[in-house]
Parts: C-alpha cells; structure tokens; sequence
C-alpha cells in the first residue's frame, strides 16, 4: 500500500473508502498522472480540506458538542471559497463523496477569482470540466479529479468554487469548521458576480465536497501537508482571516521568496484524535488518504495528541496510555518515510484550564512531548509546546496567546507557532 502511494502522489485518481472495524481501507483506482510534462510544469496541491462523515452525532454521544446538521442541496448553487498556497497557471480539483450513501450529481461547475465575501471577478469565470463534460456524478464512497481548468492564480490569493445541484443532493461528507464563511442561494447562478446574502441559511461555515486544489506550475516546489487536529484547522484564530498557524507559515515562505517554494496546505481536523473514529476518522485510519494521498506532498508536520489525552476516560470505553498515543506517531512516522516523505514533529501545546483539563492528562502530555523532543528519526521537531506556553505557568497557556477555552491559541498564538517553524529545513 505504501509503495502504491509513492508512486501515485502526482497523479489523478478515484478513491472509495471501506469501513474496517474502527479504521478505514483506502482503495485506489490510478486514471491519469499529473507530474512533470514537457514544458517542466506540475501540479502541486495547494489546498487542502480533511473530510468527514456529516452525519456524526457529537452531543448524543457524549462529547457536548453540538454538530452542524447535514446540509441538503435542491435546485441551489453552493459557491466555496478557498485560500490557496502557492499559484500557478491552471487549477484542477478533487471532489469527495467518501462518506455519502448515494451518488452525488453536478450539474455544473464553475471556477473565479475570488473577490471577497461571495464576489467573482467575472472576466475570470470558467468552466470546470470533468472528461470533457460539464456535469459529473460522483459514486458514494468515491473521489473524483476535475480536467485541467486555464485559471491563473497568484500565491495567497483566493479561489470561488460555485457548484450547481438541479436534482437533490444529501451532503453526507464535509469539512465541519472551515474557519471561512460559504454561499448557498437558489437556482444556477454559479456564474452570478455575487450571491443574493439576505437569507441567513444562504450562508454556512462548512466545506462541502471540496477537498483538494491543485495548481500547475513551473516552479520547482516542495509541498508540506500539516497534518492534525482542531489546533491545525485553526480553531480559535479569527474566522475569514487565513491566521491559521498553516495559513501563517505559507504566507511567510510566500514573503521570503523560497526557491524551491514552498506550498503548506492544512490536513486538520476538529476533534480529530489517533485511535478513535468520532470526530472524523481516526488519525491513524486516515493518514494514509489525507497526507500520503496528497499531490506532490514532500513534507509532513505530524501534530497531534491532545484529544486522545483530554477525551481519554472521558467517554466510556475510550481510555489511551501515553504508549498508545506514542506508538500511533511513530506508525505514522514510519508510513511517511517508507513514501519518501521526510517528517518533522510538533510538541502538545499547554491546555490547563481547559473543560478536559486533568493533573493525569498533563502527565501524559508531558511524557509524550519528552518523547517527541528526544525523537531521533525525524528531521526536526518543532517545540510549539515552549512557544506558546505561559512562562510562569507552563502547564497553561500565555493569555495573549490564548483564545479564551485555553485550549486553542489564539490569532497571535499562531503566528508564534509559524514563526516557530524553520522553512530552511524544506529546502
């Protein structure tokens, strides 16, 4: 299976996932290859959405948290704004229907520059096409690549992506807390230069299908999939902003002017633990698809942990040992290498305060992060731990640097985390 991957990371294919037991098989069906053609040009993600199952139920099972409900599609135009990385001269991109129960049907879809809020500019609009034709059905449990779309971006920039659903569609696979405000309105108008906002459900904070862009460029790139949980995702960094500490880092290798580039795309997932599949699937089931899985990936920052030690006992049945925890990245760590994909880790940041906050969590976290620090068989490890943390307080974090839960940092607690990170190490 590892082989597999290292051969397919810039390639199109189709994917279905299988439930088995508590984790998830990955099947992949190869259709065509994206890397390097004739004039040195290759596609390179350039953002990314780790996706799950809508129809999770977070409060009935115990976790208090209240789930966005699932979303249905009639006769609407879904227009989804991504910030991308680095840019490049044309744009492909990946469609998800992983965990939908019936085939999902595009009428069409349409691609622009984003202009802010739910605004185009319309001399950029295009078609999207998919083997040539303008509508696709997507099987449940299936991925599909776009064709390659003419669309010039520049790095950071932002990308509308508006879909068309004439039928019904039942959204079954999402990014639940995208950090960025979406657009639903009424009939085809994914060419429309701006939506119709004065209903308030015409406005959501979720990803919808989307799941991978790509761009294609001349420039020698490294693609660096940071990979985690609701920290990674952002959570707690101002909504619309792009301040998460994934945002932060692309933004900084953009600024320095890199060479090769380096494009940092955002694998986290709210809630996301390493043995346990609520809140998505577990890290450890879905490593494979969501870093190994990712067009061009180089590079990997493994930084997870802090709910396997805050949910552990909390929910009957989920209790994890720090050896558990540990042996989970080290797998991780072990399918990353045996692709090529060099590894850095990140220490647990500080969550005293915290609703899951006990004295026997904190002394999982500490033996954890000693383990990560004394890690030989990465490339580096990046001590968020020590950033962020209050330094009469350790255990908690530093209150300019806290959102407020005392568990999420806050916008300036990420730009202390990116700035933590040394881009040199990615040359």
């Amino acid at each position: 299976m590892i082989n597999d991957y290292a051969l397919i990371l810039n390639c199109r294919f189709s994917v279905r996932m299988k439930a088995i037991g508590i984790g998830l098989m990955l099947i992949a069906s190869l259709t065509a290859c994206g890397g390097s053609s004739s004039d040195n040009s290759a596609f390179v993600a350039s953002w990314t959405a780790a996706q799950n199952d809508s129809n999770e139920d977070l409060a009935s099972l115990g976790y208090g948290v209240l789930t966005p409900s699932v979303q249905t599609f009639t006769n609407e135009t879904v227009r989804q704004v991504a910030h991308i990385s680095v840019g490049g001269e044309s744009v492909r991109i990946k469609f998800s229907n992983l965990y939908g129960t019936s085939p999902i049907h595009f009428d069409k879809v349409r691609l622009a520059r984003s202009t802010g809020i739910s605004s185009i500019d319309p001399s950029s609009d295009l078609p999207l096409t998919f083997n040539g034709n303008a509508a696709v059905t997507i099987a449940p449990g299936a991925e599909t690549w776009s064709d390659e779309a003419k669309l010039k971006l520049n790095s950071a920039s932002d990308l509308a992506v508006s879909i068309y659903i004439s039928g019904t569609a039942v959204n079954n696979t999402s990014h639940r807390f995208a950090l960025r405000t979406n657009y639903i309105a009424a009939g085809d108008v994914s060419s429309a230069s701006s939506l119709n906002l004065s209903d308030p459900s015409s406005m959501t904070t979720s990803y919808y299908y989307l799941s991978e862009v790509d761009v294609k460029t001349t420039a020698s790139s490294k693609v660096v999939v940071a990979f985690g949980d609701s920290i990674t995702d952002g959570v707690g960094s101002t909504a619309g902003a792009n301040l998460r500490y994934p945002d932060q880092l692309s933004a900084i290798g953009i600024g320095l002017n890199l060479a090769p580039q380096v494009s940092v795309v955002n694998q986290g997932l709210g809630g996301n633990r390493w043995l346990y599949n609520v809140f998505g699937p577990s890290g450890s089931s879905r490593f494979a698809h969501d870093v190994l899985g990712v067009t061009g990936v180089t590079h990997t920052i493994i930084f997870m942990g802090i709910n396997d030690i805050g949910f552990s006992g909390a929910i009957p049945g989920e209790t994890e040992s720090a050896s558990q925890i540990i042996a989970a990245i080290s797998s991780a760590i072990a399918q990353a290498q045996a692709a090529n994909i060099k590894v850095f880790l990140a220490t647990i940041t500080p969550f005293k305060g915290a609703s899951y906050y006990t004295e026997a969590g904190e002394a999982q976290r500490q033996t954890i992060n000693a383990w990560i620090r004394g890690s030989k068989d990465v490339v580096a490890v990046f001590d968020f731990d020590k950033a962020i943390q209050d330094p009469n307080n350790p255990t908690a974090i530093l209150a300019a640097y806290d959102s407020g839960d005392h568990l999420h940092p806050s916008s300036a607690g990420y730009t202390t985390m990116a700035k933590t990170v040394d881009l040199s190490k990615f040359q």
